[in-house]
């Protein structure tokens, strides 16, 4: 499975390389606007779904067990539309969901910077170590600390 992935992976990027454009999209996305058009938008969905594909390879024990996960996938989209909207979703997983924007939000705001909670040298020390604060609380929180294995350990 492992090898898989990072053939998909490889897969992924060579077009880019064979096409000599790996080094044309260096710059941040949707540059000095607020929100990316939807060709930008494309991509962005576009590249999170094919990596989505090839980390469902990484953490599967066996292939089969990664394409029996793609194709239930597919048949309960065919099957059940609704349940995969993302308003079902939300009525489901709203503190997840609510999470995940947040977190989506403040790494699209701080896209030009280094990471994202990356401040402005003018932020006060109290303001920055208080959004630390609130982030490993958060963590503690609402983090599962059930014993689990080590994902690399499977190599």
């Amino acid at each position: 499975t492992f090898i898989i992935w990072g053939a998909l992976n490889a897969i992924y990027f060579l077009p880019l390389m064979l096409t000599n454009k790996n080094r044309k999209n260096i710059d941040n996305i949707a540059q000095g606007k607020l929100l990316p058009n939807i060709k930008e938008l494309f991509q962005i969905g576009f590249t999170f779904f094919i990596t989505v594909i090839a980390w469902i390879f990484f953490r599967a024990d066996n292939i089969w067990q990664a394409f029996d996960y793609i194709l239930s996938l597919i048949t309960g989209l065919i099957e059940h539309p609704g349940t995969f909207l993302l308003l079902s979703f939300w009525l489901t997983y709203k503190k997840i969901l609510f999470f995940i924007l947040l977190l989506i939000s403040v790494e699209w705001i701080q896209r030009d910077k280094k990471h994202a909670l990356q401040f402005n040298i003018k932020t006060k020390k109290i303001i920055r170590w208080s959004i630390y604060f609130s982030i490993a609380l958060i963590i503690f929180i609402f983090g599962n600390f059930n014993k689990t294995e080590f994902i690399y350990f499977a190599f």
